[in-house]
């Protein structure tokens, strides 16, 4: 079984240290926000092409993922969105997944294979990924 193998081998922690090396990369030369100041806005297109801003969301509890069609580690946690979404989403949390994919085929492959029903975002067809 692949996904136990991969969690006895420790490579599950492996997306949280991608999507924090990521983020470091992503937000080099800004500041880090405090507790309770306004998040950065985000500027990306869904999956139809239309645009997204992070700031519709504004007074929601939001749950931003990033991840990617080829990143193991972040296929394997999917199901544990999938789960988190279905059991909070009628709480009213609201999921993102960001994705750093460059193919536009395997990104939308991967949302169908994984079932993930929730906002899908891609930061390299853009071009553009955060902005203040």
């Amino acid at each position: 079984m692949v996904h136990r193998n991969v969690r006895e081998k420790g490579l599950l922690p492996l997306k949280a240290v991608c999507l924090l090396a990521f983020l470091c990369w992503s937000l080099a030369g800004q500041t880090q926000p405090a507790p309770g100041v306004r998040a950065p806005e985000i500027r990306l297109t869904d999956m139809e092409g239309r645009p997204f801003l992070l700031s519709a969301l504004k007074g929601q509890v939001v749950l931003v993922d990033f991840w990617a069609s080829w990143c193991m580690p972040c296929r394997l946690a999917n199901p544990s969105l999938v789960r988190l979404h279905k059991a909070y989403a009628p709480k009213g949390l609201q999921l993102v997944s960001i994705s750093v994919d460059e193919d536009r085929q395997a990104w939308a492959k991967a949302v169908k294979a994984d079932k993930l029903t929730w906002t899908q975002l891609v930061r390299r067809l853009l071009g553009i990924l955060l902005v203040s």
